[in-house]
């Protein structure tokens, strides 16, 4: 009876162990991968004409405007469209370049010049 107690004892200790591991691994790597998301949009964010940077960066481009965008670029390219941006429905100076920043990665580039000047 002793023994089936000392048993039932080490599985639990075992089974306590084995998910603090996977716990550490998870949150590890959700740090890295939450790290790395960060390096990119820092990046792209310096390499465009964006006033956003720094910690603004990752609510940027995780913003509705700006997955909207994302969206509907990526839409418009696997539909063979023309790059159009139309950002009207955003109200704010901000939200409207977050879509179209979007809107120009999901397609793929700059559509023209003229749709991201009349944003602006």
């Amino acid at each position: 009876m002793e023994n089936n107690s000392r048993n039932r004892s080490l599985v639990v200790a075992a089974a306590l162990a084995g998910l603090a591991l996977l716990m550490t691994l998870v949150l590890r790597d959700t740090a890295t991968i939450h790290a790395a998301m960060r390096q990119k949009a820092i990046k792209k964010l310096a390499q465009s004409d964006s006033a956003v940077a720094g910690t603004d960066a990752i609510a940027y481009v995780t913003s509705a405007p700006y997955r909207d965008g994302l969206f509907q670029g990526k839409l418009a390219r696997e539909r063979g469209e023309l790059g159009r941006v139309s950002a009207g429905r955003w109200s704010s100076r901000l939200d409207r370049s977050a879509y179209t920043d979007g809107y120009l990665e999901g397609f793929g580039g700059p559509a023209n010049s003229s749709s991201k000047d009349a944003v602006k």
